[in-house]
């Protein structure tokens, strides 16, 4: 298992990374994932239940990594600029700013849903537990939360941090990120 990150002009290879190899007994993770920062420079990804952060500019690519002590990692989101990072692992959320682990939040149910606004200073995460929570990224300590007593399939926040929107079995449902009460919500089925 790897990541790789290519030149979207050349189609070339820039930066190239094995988690393990046949000779070190790989285990396939179908649960892995990759994210690139906005300005190209920085990626987050996973294997199994350990994080890593690299910067694609810099030579040596391997900045740091977390592990999760057997905690599924369901989500890692990664700032415009990839200094900031959110990770969902079990019923944990985590923050770094700079590499540095600033806070981490245990939750109600697994984080399975997360997103994180492009200046990362804004957090929404939903659990199996059907719980909605908004973040600011100075506390571990959630703005607000909100029980929705239907399963939610998927949260998306707004770039600037400013909305929250919340697909669900019941429909959509949009908030502000520093209200717990729904600006509007909908009827339909969303999957």
């Amino acid at each position: 298992s790897r990541v790789v990150v290519y030149d979207t002009e050349t189609g070339g290879s820039i930066f190239e990374y094995e988690y393990c190899n046949d000779a070190t007994g790989c285990t396939s993770d179908y649960r892995s994932f990759a994210e690139i920062s906005k300005d190209g420079n920085h990626v987050i990804s996973n294997y199994m239940d350990e994080i890593f952060y690299f910067d694609v500019s810099n030579d040596n690519g391997f900045q740091w990594s977390d592990y999760y002590r057997g905690e599924t990692v369901y989500q890692a989101r990664i700032s415009d600029d990839g200094s900031k990072v959110a990770v969902s692992a079990g019923e944990f959320l985590y923050y770094y700013d700079g590499g540095n682990d600033m806070w981490d939040s245990h939750l109600f149910g697994q984080i399975n849903e997360m997103d994180m606004s492009g200046d990362g200073i804004s957090i929404a995460a939903s659990t199996t537990y059907m719980m909605i929570y908004s973040f600011d990224s100075n506390s571990y300590e959630p703005q607000w939360q909100y029980a929705h007593y239907q399963p939610i399939h998927g949260v998306e926040i707004s770039s600037s941090g400013s909305h929250i929107l919340v697909s669900s079995n019941s429909g959509l449902l949009y908030f502000l990120s520093t209200s717990n009460s729904p600006l509007w919500s909908t009827n339909d089925y969303y999957s």
